[in-house]
């Protein structure tokens, strides 16, 4: 069994920066470790090891994580981010996201439509 190479100074900070917003979130998300890594297809041990800084963030996981906790990605890793179409502009979706947990289902399903709805009226 191969060593893991060590992590580089970015690759830590990025993994302080997703533990420590993890931790701000999940009580009001009702997040365990546990159930969070449920939610994104892993198990508890993966979920740990990225935020414990063991193994990287790569580009999957940093999204899939800061999806789930409801956080702009390129506040959490900008190095990683640059290429890939998540910038500032993310903020407004981060601002939404957060609104969007105070809808009920129904609400956010008329969302969803009057945007579909928007979209549709653009492209004539």
């Amino acid at each position: 069994m191969s060593q893991r190479r060590p992590l580089t100074k970015q690759e830590v900070l990025a993994a302080q920066k997703i533990k420590r917003a993890f931790n701000e979130k999940k009580n009001s998300l009702g997040l365990t470790q546990e159930s969070a890594a449920e939610k994104l297809g892993w198990t508890q041990g993966g979920l740990g090891q990225y935020l414990n800084a063991k193994i990287p963030l790569n580009v999957e996981a940093l999204l899939k994580i800061c999806n789930l906790i409801q956080t702009n990605p390129s506040n959490i890793y900008p190095e990683i981010t640059k290429g890939i179409g998540v910038s500032e502009d993310n903020a407004l979706l981060e601002r939404f996201t957060l609104k969007l947990t105070h809808l009920t289902e129904a609400e956010k399903n008329d969302l969803e439509n009057y945007i579909d709805f928007i979209i549709s009226k653009r492209g004539k």
